[in-house]
C-alpha cells in the first residue's frame, strides 16, 4: 500500500525517474546508459521512500494511543476541578480555584502531550502541598495521587511518540534529499541522450517532462490603431458588401 506524503514535490522527481529508467530498459540502445545514471539514485530512493511510509505508519499509531491516554487523564482533571469546585460551595470568585487550576481543561487539550503531562504533574504537586479550607489533606493527597499515576502510565507512551516524531522527519529528510539527487541524475540522462544525438521526440518517449524547445510562431495582430485591408468584395470586415442601388435624394 503506497502512503501519499506531504512532500508532493519530492514524491513527482522520485516517480519521474523511476519512470523514465523503466522505460528506458525497454529499448536496448538506450537501457545501460539510463542504468548508469538512474540505477542507484532510484534503488536508493527506492528505499527512502518504504522507510518513509514504515515511519509514517508507525508515528500515526503513536499519535493515536497517546490520544486514547489522554482522554481519561483530561477526564480526571476535569472531575478533579468539579469536585474542587463542588467542595468550594460553587462560589463564582473561589481564589483557590485560580491558584490550583492555573490552565483550563480546555487549554490542556490544545497543548503539545509532553507539554500537558507536565502541567498535569504541577496541578497533582499543587493539590498535595496546597491546603484547601473546604478539601482535607487526604483527599487532596488521594486526587493528586490519581493524577500521577494516570500520568506516570502514560508518559512512556508520549516518549514513543516524541522518538516515532524524531524518526518519521528523520525518514523524510533522507527521501527528499534522494529525491533531489534523482531530479539531477535525470538531468544528466537527458544530456547523456541529447549527446547520444537521439531526436527530442524520443527524448520526450522515454522521458515525459521533457518535451524539448518547440518554437510556436504566434500570428501577428494588426497593429493599434491602424486600418485593417479590406475584403474581397470591397467592404470593411465584419460589414456587408456594398450595393449598386443608389441612395435617393430629397
Amino acid at each position: 500500500m503506497q502512503i501519499v506524503h506531504s512532500n508532493a514535490a519530492h514524491q513527482s522527481k522520485f516517480r519521474d525517474s523511476q519512470a523514465a529508467l523503466v522505460r528506458a530498459r525497454q529499448r536496448p540502445d538506450v537501457g545501460p546508459i539510463a542504468d548508469k545514471w538512474l540505477a542507484q539514485p532510484v534503488a536508493l530512493a527506492e528505499l527512502a521512500n518504504a522507510r518513509q511510509s514504515t515511519t509514517l505508519m508507525a508515528w500515526m499509531e503513536a499519535v493515536s494511543i497517546v490520544a486514547v491516554g489522554l482522554s481519561p487523564l483530561f477526564d480526571h482533571v476535569c472531575f478533579t476541578r468539579e469536585f474542587y469546585f463542588t467542595a468550594g460551595g460553587r462560589r463564582r470568585a473561589d481564589p483557590m480555584m485560580k491558584v490550583l487550576f492555573t490552565t483550563g481543561t480546555s487549554a490542556l487539550r490544545k497543548l503539545p502531550p509532553s507539554i500537558a503531562l507536565e502541567k498535569i504533574g504541577q496541578l497533582a504537586d499543587r493539590l498535595e502541598t496546597t491546603a484547601h479550607p473546604k478539601v482535607t489533606r487526604e483527599r487532596a493527597k488521594e486526587e493528586a495521587d490519581k493524577l500521577r499515576a494516570l500520568c506516570a502510565a502514560l508518559a512512556p507512551k508520549i516518549q514513543a511518540l516524541a522518538s516515532a516524531t524524531l524518526a518519521k522527519a528523520a525518514a523524510e529528510t533522507a527521501f527528499a534529499s534522494a529525491a533531489d539527487v534523482c531530479r539531477l541524475e535525470l538531468s544528466s540522462f537527458k544530456r547523456a541522450l541529447q549527446a547520444e544525438k537521439m531526436r527530442e521526440a524520443a527524448i520526450h518517449e522515454i522521458i515525459p517532462g521533457h518535451a524539448g524547445k518547440r518554437r510556436v510562431k504566434a500570428e501577428q495582430a494588426p497593429p493599434s490603431g491602424g486600418t485593417t485591408a479590406p475584403t474581397a468584395n470591397g467592404s470593411a470586415p465584419g460589414l456587408p458588401a456594398p450595393t449598386d442601388t443608389p441612395t435617393p435624394t430629397a
